[in-house]
């Protein structure tokens, strides 16, 4: 390496590596990403784990992956493609299944199987998670504040007002934030079957189980971008 010194060191070219790397040198830091592996990517690769089988090491869902990121770094101009996906497949062991699709009508009917109360109020229970995802997906791109001063207090009143907007829901986004995965899904639905469904959202990336506190909010990543779980490119 040498001994030139640079601003920034990014220990690892994975897909965050990359992206972090990248925007540093974009906004004019000497930049340098450091890989023990002679590839890069991290996740985000194909490779020939078994000769002759090229699969994708480990991605497997792109929740987080904003599309300003993508539209910032031109990736598309590189071959980059997000495929999507419609369906959820999860068999019971008495037999019966539930699937879980992106169209809430056929995803309601698919419920109803199991609870009609359950299948009434789903919509409701999406459209929720659609504003609290929408809400957080802003915050993600705002500063938090590190100081006191008429700035931090404006943005304080700024998401306060958002909050306030959001009426009744407001307080089911504190619920979303604090409460369990458990917790959380008993005050929305009464079907075991749909809870145990829907709990798979709870714990991507997470793997952990559905009873710790603050876990709920685990259910925003895959909705903020739930509809594009896959990756292609040239």
């Amino acid at each position: 390496m040498g001994s030139k010194r640079h601003d920034v060191i990014v220990i690892g070219a994975g897909h965050n590596g990359l992206v972090c790397g990248t925007r540093l040198a974009k906004a004019g830091l000497d930049t340098l990403i450091l890989e023990r592996r002679p590839i890069v990517g991290g996740a985000c690769v194909t490779e020939e784990v078994w000769p002759g089988y090229h699969v994708s090491t480990a991605s497997y869902v792109l929740s987080m992956f904003h599309p300003k990121i993508i539209e910032e770094l031109g990736l598309k101009r590189f071959g980059f493609d997000l495929i999507p996906t419609d369906i959820l497949f999860v068999p019971f062991e008495d037999g019966r299944y539930m699937v879980l699709w992106d169209d809430v009508g056929s995803t309601c009917e698919e419920i109803a199987k199991f609870s009609a109360a359950d299948a009434e109020r789903y919509p409701e229970y999406e459209e929720f998670l659609q504003k609290a995802a929408r809400l957080v997906r802003d915050l993600m791109w705002r500063t938090p504040p590190t100081s006191f001063g008429p700035r931090p207090a404006m943005e304080g009143a700024s998401l306060l007002w958002r909050l306030q907007r959001m009426g009744h829901d407001a307080f089911g986004f504190v619920d979303l934030m604090t409460l369990s995965v458990s917790e959380f899904l008993d005050r929305w639905f009464e079907s075991d079957q749909l809870k145990a469904t829907l709990a798979y959202y709870g714990s991507i990336g997470t793997f952990k189980v559905p009873f710790l506190p603050q876990q709920a909010s685990s259910f925003l990543p895959p909705l903020a971008r739930r509809e594009r779980v896959g990756v292609r490119g040239s």
